[in-house]
């Protein structure tokens, strides 16, 4: 004999959340006892579940677990979030929250401030005590000043290091998948780190986290230490990291003196100004498969013993930014297989790029404008260095400075690359100056050139400098090229006025009537391409000389 099915409908007033609940027959007649349990049940949440709000107030009365308001509000926000689940709020009021151990987030909740960082405090009471401020496994932070936290790593006496964390992140630790949000990071320090680690204010790892609308500021990390301690500000390692509209500044590590990030991620829509890394990379380090990349970013006023601004290799990608301002070594290091696109190189006072090749693939310079930046030594250039399979196309170097030797490009190769193109390609170099070598300086077994403007570079006295080949061979090895200099004429390569636009105010595209329009060569790449106006390429049949292609007037055309 088949059961009978009643369907009983059941809503909580107090909620208005309806719930509908499946009786055999039997059971659902006259038995009002079991109608009331139901009602009862749902009217106290034992069958629905529901987000509670969980509040911590310094003026609160601890009166557990914290949801009836301020008044029985938690005074430590660890209270609160150990009486909360997954998908509660923890809601905290203004004030400063001193501690004595890091707060734990091990569960999906959120936990948000009242008004913001400039009413709401964590601080990690240093030096009455040692620990980070906040470690995350899970859930959201919202709106604190994250501050004074200090991290002595100590694998002895921090056995469970990999599995809590203690490799890093002074201000916050994280893993697991996580967010924070419109928080102020600041004046946190780690004192001691295994390498690897890192991440003065903030250190993900193992961890799928976003960062988004923060301030990290003047955090440490590492100083002094002989190892491999990375990102003063914030370290990203394994898994992924995504830092979003937040600006990093002021903040000293070894390596990564705003940030690092391996792995996989992107840091987009920020500001990395101001930063000091000790060894290397004032700026930031980006680095490791599968991928990691920066975009839309301005790099500034950063400092290091070595790279000034950011160092992109390993895959890692750079594309719209500007890197600007930045001391104590070249601005940007590209190598073993980084790539950097549609960027601005300018006014750095440590010289522009240093791109070095690899056997696995070339690293590349795309699109992108290297100007005025300064350097007083030789070895690397004042603009770009390229070294052993580097690849520089559609790009404009120009008014760069070396008071010593190398003012626009320097190349160097002591291997013959044939697996990938490497070299120069439609690019313009002009207005560079040095004591020798102002233009391009090529040196080493062979190096390849296309479709370049190499002209105007001078030297210290005011001397024509445009092209020095220190290996003979060399002079060979330019296609399609304008320059004064004599290079084989069979090869496509003139020696005729480029007719820029207007040099003086450095409009260096090309007017009607240059002798570079339709004077390349094509080659596969070229095809479907755009120049440095994002504009495509081969327009007349064949590719323009330089980083420009020449547009006719009246000309309807779009951007790519």
């Amino acid at each position: 004999m088949s059961t009978r099915y009643n369907f009983n409908v059941f809503r909580s007033w107090a909620t208005d959340i309806i719930r509908v609940f499946v009786m055999p027959a039997t059971l659902a007649k006259p038995q009002a006892w079991r109608l009331a349990w139901l009602v009862g049940l749902l009217w106290s949440g034992g069958i629905m579940s529901r987000a509670d709000t969980h509040y911590v107030s310094l003026d609160g009365d601890n009166t557990s677990p914290y949801t009836n308001g301020w008044a029985s509000a938690a005074t430590q926000i660890q209270w609160a979030m150990d009486q909360a689940i997954a998908d509660d709020t923890v809601l905290v009021s203004n004030g400063t929250y001193t501690l004595t151990n890091q707060i734990e987030i091990t569960n999906n909740l959120t936990v948000q401030s009242l008004n913001g960082t400039n009413f709401t405090f964590v601080n990690g009471n240093y030096p009455d005590y040692s620990n980070r401020c906040v470690f995350m496994l899970a859930g959201t932070l919202d709106g604190f000043t994250i501050s004074n936290g200090y991290l002595a790593v100590d694998t002895t006496n921090y056995p469970n290091s990999h599995i809590y964390g203690a490799v890093g992140g002074a201000g916050i630790g994280t893993r697991g998948t996580v967010t924070i949000k419109n928080c102020y990071i600041h004046n946190n320090v780690i004192s001691n780190a295994t390498a690897g680690g890192g991440g003065g204010g903030i250190h993900n790892k193992y961890s799928y986290a976003v960062v988004s609308n923060c301030t990290i500021v003047d955090n440490t990390c590492g100083v002094g230490l002989a190892t491999d301690i990375r990102g003063g500000g914030i370290c990203g390692g394994a898994y992924s990291l995504l830092i979003i509209d937040s600006y990093i500044y002021g903040n000293t590590g070894n390596y990564g003196g705003g940030f690092y990030m391996a792995n996989a991620g992107l840091i987009t829509n920020c500001i990395i100004a101001g930063n000091y890394a000790k060894y290397n990379d004032g700026g930031g380090r980006l680095e490791a498969l599968p991928g990691v990349g920066m975009a839309n970013c301005v790099v500034s006023n950063n400092t290091s013993g070595g790279n000034g601004g950011i160092h992109i290799s390993l895959g890692a990608i750079a594309v719209n930014s500007i890197i600007i301002g930045n001391a104590g070594g070249p601005a940007v290091n590209v190598n073993a297989g980084g790539m950097m696109s549609n960027c601005q190189v300018i006014a750095n006072t440590g010289g522009g790029v240093v791109l070095y090749g690899s056997a696995g693939g070339a690293s590349v310079v795309a699109n992108c404008i290297i100007a005025n930046n300064f350097r007083n030594a030789s070895s690397y250039a004042a603009g770009i260095y390229l070294e052993n399979g580097g690849l520089l196309k559609n790009c404009l170097i120009y008014c760069n400075t070396n008071l010593q030797s190398y003012g626009g490009v320097r190349l160097y190769s002591d291997t013959l690359y044939t697996n990938f193109p490497y070299g120069l390609i439609n690019c313009t170099i002009v207005d560079n100056k040095s004591s020798s070598g102002s233009g391009i300086y090529v040196s080493g077994i062979t190096n390849y050139f296309a479709n370049c403007i190499v002209v105007s570079n001078v030297t210290s006295a005011g001397a024509q400098d445009n092209i020095q080949n220190v290996t003979a061979a060399n002079t060979n090895n330019y296609w399609h090229t304008c320059t004064p200099d004599i290079l084989p004429p069979n090869q496509g390569n003139i020696t005729s006025d480029p007719l820029f636009v207007n040099r003086p105010d450095y409009n260096y595209r090309l007017s009607a009537g240059s002798p570079c329009i339709n004077a390349g060569t094509n080659s596969a790449w070229i095809i479907n391409s755009v120049d440095l106006d994002r504009r495509t390429r081969i327009r007349y049949g064949t590719v323009d000389m330089g980083a420009y292609e020449f547009i006719r007037s009246g000309t309807i055309f779009g951007f790519h």
